[in-house]
Order: structure tokens, then sequence, then C-alpha cells
């Protein structure tokens, strides 16, 4: 998993439905609004095979006047037992020892929008996620920009946003270096479509280019639809595809997650 992808995992977890557009950043102004969502997810195999896989993540939102604060966790665990022997199937020796661990992704992040007229806003954020499986003990990062909200109708959305990303990693003993910091412009594109009351889809492109090593470009790109099972709850498919023109040295250029979780809105 490329190092970006825990932090890109952790916003997928914990994002607020595909119904949700008009707390989306960049909104017109209006009356005080109040949001909160919880996702989970996972899968469980046993018998011949023996794996379990849960995620889970929240969103909370409040705005008021010309603010909004908004936060997000997230968490994803796995275990499974393993083919030790490597070939190809487990015995009674490896159906018999403890599952091991297979992931251990941790993430949070809050973000405070100022408005600074109907659609435009400036905004603050602070996050940080870990994952020893993609290299990462921490990754800290702080982020500032603008954000404007280009089109916002009844069955569509799109934002666009520009500024500034640092970020400290500090990664797993072995990988060279093991502290690194990264300075990045970023641009990010963000578009939602309601096909009709119970089905929505949305796409986000982020890129992140390092100004303190040329060519260090990194893209993320998420694409997910829900569908609307009741006035309280959603089914939601999530699809994140990450590319580093320069990953972390162990780690391959491309990378993708596929997360699938029941949204529950609460008023």
């Amino acid at each position: 998993m490329t190092p970006l992808l825990l932090l890109l995992v952790g916003r997928a977890l914990a994002a607020d439905s595909v119904f949700a557009g008009s707390t989306a950043p960049g909104q017109l102004l209006g009356a005080p609004l109040s949001s909160l969502s919880l996702q989970f997810g996972g899968n469980w195999t046993a018998g011949n095979t023996s794996a379990y896989t849960v995620t889970t993540g929240g969103n909370l939102a409040r705005r008021w006047d010309r603010n909004r604060v908004s936060g997000t966790l997230a968490a994803s665990i796995g275990r499974a037992r393993a083919d030790a022997n490597g070939d190809g199937h487990l015995d009674a020796v490896e159906r018999g020892v403890a599952p091991i661990e297979t992931a251990r992704r941790y993430a949070a992040e809050g973000r405070y929008d100022r408005y600074v007229g109907d659609r435009d806003s400036l905004y603050a954020l602070a996050g940080a996620a870990a994952d020893p499986f993609a290299g990462h003990d921490l990754r800290a990062h702080g982020q500032a920009g603008f954000s404007r909200n280009f089109v916002t109708a009844r069955d569509r959305t799109l934002v666009g946003e520009a500024g500034a990303d640092v970020a400290r990693e500090d990664r797993v003993t072995g990988v060279d270096p093991e502290i690194a910091w990264v300075v990045a412009a970023r641009v990010m594109a963000k578009g939602t479509y309601r096909f009709n009351p119970t089905v929505a889809a949305q796409a986000q492109v982020e890129a992140l280019d390092n100004v303190v090593t040329p060519g260090d470009l990194r893209v993320l790109s998420t694409l997910a639809l829900g569908a609307r099972m009741t006035r309280r709850l959603d089914f939601q498919v999530s699809t994140q595809v990450a590319w580093d023109r320069v990953p972390v040295e162990g780690f391959a250029k491309l990378d993708q997650v596929t997360v699938a979780s029941f949204v529950a809105n609460v008023p």
C-alpha cells in the first residue's frame, strides 16, 4: 500500500454518505446545521480458511453563521490463519494456530472552514494516521487552502480546492529514511450526482506535488456509489486508487482499496 493511501482509506471509511452533499465544504450559506454519520463494514470466513476484516468510521460536522467544523475517525483491523508452509491450503496444524494480524489502520482528522462568500471558504485541517502494514507507525499532517463550490443543485454538486499540505512521516524500522517531511501543493475536485432520490454517486480526484522534491507527485482518486435503504440507513461502496510517482522504498507506485459499508445517518 502506498504511504498516502492510508490517509485516503481513513477518509473513505469515515466519509459522509454520498447523499450528504448539503454539508460539503464550500456549500452555500444557510441555517445552522449538524450532521453525524457512522459506517461499518467487514467480512468473515471460516472452515477451510479463516479470516476476518472489520472497518468502521464516523463523521461529525457542525455549521453555523460563516463557520463549519468537522471531524472524522476511522479504523480497520484484520486477522487470518496463515499458510505457513506455502502449499496452497491450510492443514490441520495450521488451522490449530491462532490467527495472525493482517491489517491495522487508524486515522483521525479535524477541519475548520470559514466562509468568505456564498460559495467560498478558507479552510485548515490537521490529521494523523497509523498503518504499520503500509510502512507507517504514524503520519501526521496539516493543511490550509481555499475551497469553492462551483455547482450547487438539487441533483449535483461540484467543489474545487487548492492549498498546501505539510506532513511528517514516521516509518517502520528498516525503511530508509525512518522519518521524512513532505511539503506539497494540493488541488482537488469533487462532484456528486443523484440519479434519483435513492441512488447517488460521488467522484473525487486529488493531486499533491512535493515542492521540495521535484517529480514527487501523488494522485488520489475515489469513486463511491450509495443506495438509500431507509431514511437513516444507506449502503455504500467506494473504490480508492492511489498513484505515487516516487513511493517509499519497498512500496509499489499504484494501489487500490475497495470498501463496502452501511452508513447510519443520525439527525
